[in-house]
């Protein structure tokens, strides 16, 4: 076979492989996933969708978002993160534990702000949709039981990477 042949039938080969694997990520964006009854994927990618981070709070510093009452069933615990190249960031935080009571309701709101990333935890059947760079999703769960549980990210081998921390239910 000719060098040149040979030269030709590499560029077709990786063509047809970069066509392939576009689209295969674009369809699994676009479809989504069975990833649980809580899911909600926001499809608008704006800031809009993080409204209440206040850009003047503390770095480094875990807020929930409620009313204050300990242990209230109406009262849902928000945490607003944010996932980039094998961390997830809540105010600067990298990875940190997210504390919560037995009996709360909580709200992820998930936004990747480089790569293709989502957020999972396995022990109450919660995760966001996976989302590319400047866009968000959101999922709703209830902390059942007491422990310590990781949550992470599913995409290819960001866990083992480092993108992981704690959820902590008292």
């Amino acid at each position: 076979m000719k060098k040149s042949t040979f030269i030709s039938l590499i560029i077709v080969i990786l063509l047809l492989g970069g066509i392939l694997l576009y689209n295969s990520v674009n369809s699994i964006i676009e479809k989504g996933g069975d990833i649980g009854e809580y899911n909600e994927f926001t499809e608008n990618s704006g800031e809009e969708n993080f409204q209440g981070i206040d850009p003047n709070h503390p770095e480094g510093e875990l807020e929930e978002v409620g009313d204050g009452a300990p242990n209230d069933p109406d009262e849902v615990k928000t945490f607003i993160i944010t996932g980039e190249n094998y961390k997830f960031l809540v105010n600067g935080a990298e990875n940190p534990d997210i504390t919560v009571k037995e009996g709360d309701r909580v709200h992820i709101e998930f936004k990747s702000t480089g790569g293709f990333h989502d957020w999972s935890l396995d022990e109450f059947d919660a995760a966001t949709q996976k989302v590319s760079e400047g866009e968000s999703s959101s999922v709703d769960f209830i902390a059942t039981s007491t422990g310590t549980f990781q949550y992470y990210c599913s995409v290819g081998n960001h866990r083992d990477q480092g993108m992981k921390g704690n959820l902590i239910v008292e």
